[in-house]
């Protein structure tokens, strides 16, 4: 028992690691936030490109 949490213990903290190194919501590498709507449905529902628009406008106030 004791070694097979040992084991896990290993491969989370090994995939932890993997998947912060594609960036986080705080520390870069930052995705491009239109990846978050486009790269979900062949077609984008009206109601995501609304969300998409909103999101962007906003990212543009910030800037």
């Amino acid at each position: 028992q004791a070694e097979l949490e040992a084991q896990l213990k290993v491969q989370v903290a090994e995939a932890w690691k993997e998947a912060v190194s594609h960036g986080t919501l705080t520390e870069p590498p930052f995705l491009d936030v239109k990846l978050m709507f486009e790269d979900v449905f062949a077609e984008m529902p009206e109601h995501l490109k609304k969300q998409q628009a909103k999101l962007l406008s906003l990212r543009g106030e910030l800037s």
